[in-house]
């Protein structure tokens, strides 16, 4: 069902997918933020400091081309909504791990939770949304 633009639910649902995308985003650039506590804290190198940056990328990277189906047949809802539950509980691996192994499953989970943010977000815009306002929408 689309929105009228002066409903309340309107800005709601708005407000919710602009906070997940900036969650995404959060997580995007934070191990470059604590990368010195982390080298502190569990005694990484260099090559384990890369990987655990990049295991984001590699489970948001490789769950981008399955999203595309998924949020076309289970909905964006569902899926962001269990999207947010992995992450979260990547998040409380990577806080609360304290190896190598245990924060780079959690860096994965993260990545993993954050990848359908983007387009479940445009996905939610093309079903609840008049189509003249995508544009502005997306640019938002």
């Amino acid at each position: 069902m689309r929105e009228p633009s002066n409903s309340p639910r309107y800005i709601i649902i708005f407000s919710i997918l602009s906070a997940l995308f900036t969650l995404s985003q959060f997580y995007r650039v934070s191990s470059a933020v604590i990368a010195p506590n982390l080298i502190q804290d569990l005694g990484l190198n260099a090559e384990m400091l890369g990987l655990l940056g990049g295991a984001f990328f590699y489970a948001f990277t490789l769950l981008q081309i399955p999203l595309g189906p998924m949020l076309d047949r289970i909905g964006p809802r569902m899926i962001m909504s269990l999207s947010c539950l992995i992450g979260a509980l990547g998040a409380f691996l990577f806080a609360f791990g304290d190896t190598f192994h245990a924060v780079f499953f959690g860096r994965v989970l993260i990545g993993a939770g954050m990848a359908p943010m983007l387009m479940g977000a445009f996905k939610t815009f093309i079903l609840r949304y008049p189509p003249e306002q995508f544009a502005t929408l997306v640019g938002m």
